[in-house]
């Protein structure tokens, strides 16, 4: 068992989004209220250097200009997926009885 923690709510709401699918970063922006999701996988990965939590695969594909992009999507590996169950419900039970402005002190 590995002890997952979530800081904030965009943590949240990104492993919450991860756990249904892997995601775009693009739909990241919109599901977790961030401009910039690569920045909250990264705060993940740097908390929890220990563990793999979220991979990243690369598609190739062509832009609106016909030009080769590759657009990044992020994914739960399996084995951590039970932890990751676990860490959310731990945030969910903490969000009952916090407001969000004090779940951040």
């Amino acid at each position: 068992m590995s002890n997952i923690t979530i800081s904030n709510p965009r943590e949240y709401r990104l492993l919450k989004q991860l756990l249904k699918e892997p995601t775009s970063r693009k739909a990241l922006n919109d599901i977790i209220g961030a401009a910039n999701p690569p920045q909250n996988v990264s705060d993940i990965r740097h908390k929890h250097e220990d563990l793999e939590i979220i991979y990243t695969e690369y598609l190739e594909i062509k832009d609106r200009d016909g030009r080769k992009s590759r657009p990044g999507i992020y994914g739960l590996y399996s084995e951590i997926i039970p932890d990751v169950r676990r860490a959310i419900k731990e945030w969910e039970k903490g969000a009952a009885t916090l407001s969000p402005n004090n779940r951040n002190k």
